[in-house]
């Protein structure tokens, strides 16, 4: 989560000893090699059963299970009031993707919605 705060163009940047790229956090935090490792090996679905071809093939489908995780362990600690009120924002994004969503009256008109509104969460 850190590295979409601290930007660095190499990923072995973020384990730098130079003092112009050094950020201490990353080394102290865990090895160079143990994350490149993990990044390597680090799956959350079979992909013999994603179907690329498929038009109507869930986009989000290699994290689909942790998503559903995470929006699931959420609903369980915050249960929202009466009144309550949802603004629709995006998050900066320029690059390709599948999902990025454009929006003509936001400052940052293409990017990610952070939020989607999914039938589930409304009661579905």
């Amino acid at each position: 989560m850190l590295m979409g705060i601290v930007f660095k163009p190499r990923l072995n940047m973020y384990w730098s000893t130079d003092l112009i790229y050094k950020t201490d956090i990353f080394g102290s935090g865990m090895a160079r090699d143990g994350f490149l490792l993990l990044l390597k090996f680090l799956h959350f679905s079979d992909n013999d059963l994603f179907d690329a071809k498929d038009p109507n093939t869930d986009r989000l489908f290699k994290i689909r299970l942790l998503v559903n995780l995470i929006r699931d362990r959420c609903a369980n600690v915050y249960s929202p009031g009466r009144d309550l009120c949802v603004d629709e924002s995006l998050v900066l994004f320029k690059n390709r993707l599948a999902i990025k969503q454009f929006i003509r009256t936001k400052r940052a008109r293409f990017g990610i919605n952070p939020f989607p509104v999914y039938p589930r969460i409304l009661g579905d």
